[in-house]
């Protein structure tokens, strides 16, 4: 019974493999790079006034 079941996943394992994989691309949006930085610092700051004030 077990091994029916694994040559069951075998073939079902190479079905599924045979499809080619879509890849979703796009071009980078000027600006949001900065802002993300921006944004990301800003939040390490925040954190950072927080844990020095509960020290």
């Amino acid at each position: 019974m077990l091994e029916w079941v694994f040559s069951l996943s075998c073939i079902l394992g190479e079905l599924y493999m045979e499809d080619e994989k879509m890849e979703l691309s796009h071009e980078p949006v000027p600006g949001y790079r900065k802002i993300f930085f921006i944004t990301l610092a800003a939040a390490v700051l925040y954190l950072a006034i927080i844990l020095i004030n509960t020290i």
